[in-house]
């Protein structure tokens, strides 16, 4: 995941964060954590981490890999594990949900009276939000898209019915690293017609394509995040939320 453009400029927003920059002896939970880059950026800083996801060869990587608490669960079926939390971060999973309101309300309602609740999610905002690109391989399987994304006003909307307030909301995600991850992906499809979890690039490590990947990325993020700062500058919409929402004061 050191090579998902997605991941690593929304990092590249998050770490920043004040309430991430004093995560040490907070508890976490991050929810649908995949192969876990941001539970284990979240461990580093000091956090107690439980990352829960339905795909089980993910967490076994997770867990073996890197020591993080993990727990299998249906986040459209299960309950969240029990206990009280300072942050809840649901990151690119709310587009995968039939129900994304249920999912918030079950954040809530294990999140401590202090916490954060940290979403990221398509913006319906970007430029590149509709196009066939970004919609390969959200058909069928885990990765499958019940929606293309969300606007700003909806999570407006859905966090005052929570009894929350947004503090914080950057867009991320600008038009060439949109571009990029549609290009990558159209690669990858050509050779694997489904995409069923995160664990699936295990296949692709060894290959061609992924080795040289490796040897140009650094220089394509250090352009991907200079393309995201002057966005920001300049107030362009990105292709996704950064939401950072807590409890309103009783």
């Amino acid at each position: 995941m050191k090579l998902n453009t997605n991941t690593r400029v929304r990092w590249e927003i998050i770490r920043k964060l004040p309430v991430i920059k004093s995560l040490r002896g907070k508890k976490i939970l991050d929810v649908g954590a995949g192969l876990g880059y941001f539970s284990v950026h979240f461990a580093e800083l000091g956090a107690k981490v439980l990352a829960v996801d339905i795909d089980s060869k993910s967490l076994e990587y997770l867990k073996n890999q890197y020591n993080v608490k993990t727990f299998e669960m249906n986040l459209e079926k299960d309950d969240l594990p029990s206990g009280t939390y300072d942050l809840v971060f649901i990151g690119e999973i709310l587009e995968h949900i039939d129900n994304p309101n249920s999912l918030l309300l079950k954040a809530r309602e294990v999140l401590a009276p202090s916490g954060y609740i940290l979403v990221t999610t398509p913006a319906l905002e970007g430029p590149l939000i509709n196009t066939k690109g970004k919609m390969l391989g959200h058909r069928d399987g885990s990765e499958k898209h019940y929606r293309n994304g969300f606007s700003f006003s909806e999570f407006k909307k859905i966090f005052l019915e929570l009894g929350m307030e947004i503090t914080f909301h950057p867009f991320s995600v600008f038009f060439f690293a949109e571009l990029f991850m549609q290009l990558t992906k159209l690669m990858y499809f050509k050779k694997k017609i489904t995409y069923a979890s995160q664990s699936d690039v295990f296949d692709t490590v060894n290959s061609f394509k992924f080795k040289m990947l490796k040897i140009i990325y650094p220089a394509l993020l250090i352009f991907f995040n200079v393309e995201q700062r002057l966005s920001r500058v300049f107030r362009l919409k990105g292709h996704c939320h950064i939401i950072l929402a807590r409890k309103k004061a009783s």
